[in-house]
């Protein structure tokens, strides 16, 4: 999973990598919009390959902060998305890295 790559196995296809979160957070003020305790949130953006039509995407975050999470994956399509990661602070969501996985219908 660190260096990513895809597979497909019969009629599905699998991809799967790393990506990194913007190096600076957007700060919400006090509205916790990206989930409970939250105020920052910043996007790591991936890019997919292979795909018929948009696949499930699943992503955890790597990062010390115990409030960090996955805010959402938005603007999916068959080649690419947009992973959000929020948390209370700047340091919990700024410059972290994303595991990511992709599974669908393959081209």
């Amino acid at each position: 999973v660190q260096s990513g790559g895809a597979l497909n196995i019969g009629g599905i296809r699998i991809q799967y990598g790393t990506a990194t979160t913007a190096s600076s957070s957007t700060n919400h003020g006090n509205a916790s919009t990206y989930g409970y305790s939250t105020t920052h949130s910043a996007n790591a953006t991936i890019s997919l390959s292979g795909f018929a039509s948009e696949p499930l995407i699943v992503a955890s975050c790597n990062t010390d902060y115990h409030e960090a999470k996955i805010g959402g994956i938005y603007s999916r399509s068959a080649s690419g998305a947009t992973v959000k990661v929020s948390a209370s602070r700047s340091g919990g969501c700024a410059s972290v890295v994303v595991h990511w996985v992709a599974i669908g219908d393959p081209s």
